[in-house]
């Protein structure tokens, strides 16, 4: 029952799905697959700008995905940045000049502690770029109630819980999806760490979400995010 799926390429030194192999993907399967450019905005692998540029003209990749604390590979004379800090805000400029959507990754794993999970940076950013559509991979879990919050305030922000979802305290996206944030809320599995698409589904399709909010959950809000940069309705 999955019309299309958004494949999201990785680039840091701790993951790599290289944004080539994304492209082909999307070359391949063009009715089935979204790719996303993994995009390293510490510059630590790549300039981000220049290489968010040639993934939106040389491999037609309309998504970017960041990873700001897994930044410079998480060496230990480098830590990983928050999505508040000032050197990203280029990045930002370009992918809002483009029209570009950015997925960002948040949750437990995403830096060398779980501050690097907190909302209130995405907030920030979602202040000063009130244009870039902004999807918070992992839901800012387990900050869910502040996520939340930021999401409430910014009609810009999009909150993707995938797994999460059925992790203790998820219930609030639950709550969220059926109240103030039903169109906000977006579906995802956070495959292969999740054991597969259909049995996602069916969870999902358990949780007790309300119809029309799960419709809204499960499609209708990330056709509506990703509608603007890959020109479709």
């Amino acid at each position: 029952g999955v019309d299309r799926g958004v494949v999201v390429g990785r680039s840091t030194r701790g993951a790599a799905v290289p944004n080539d192999h994304v492209a082909e993907l999307q070359r391949r399967y063009p009715d089935r697959v979204i790719g996303a450019a993994g995009i390293d905005v510490g510059g630590d692998l790549h300039d981000p700008v220049d290489e968010l540029r040639r993934c939106v003209t040389e491999l037609d990749l309309k998504v970017a995905a960041i990873d700001p604390g897994c930044a410079f590979g998480r060496r230990p004379h480098l830590a990983g940045m928050y999505a508040d800090d000032a050197r990203i805000f280029r990045f930002y400029e370009a992918a809002s000049e483009l029209g570009v959507p950015v997925v960002f990754m948040t949750g437990p794993f995403a830096g060398s502690d779980i501050s690097y999970s907190r909302p209130e940076p995405i907030d920030v950013v979602a202040t000063e770029f009130p244009s870039l559509q902004i999807v918070v991979g992992h839901g800012c879990y387990p900050y869910v109630t502040e996520a939340i919050c930021v999401a409430y305030k910014h009609p810009n922000v999009f909150l993707a819980p995938d797994a999460y979802v059925f992790c203790p305290g998820g219930e609030q996206y639950v709550q969220a999806a059926n109240t103030l944030l039903r169109d906000q809320m977006c579906f995802a599995t956070a495959y292969p760490f999740s054991a597969g698409v259909t049995s996602v589904l069916e969870r999902t399709r358990a949780l007790g979400i309300e119809p029309a909010a799960l419709d809204a959950y499960l499609g209708e809000n990330a056709a509506r995010v990703l509608a603007s940069a890959l020109k479709e309705a």
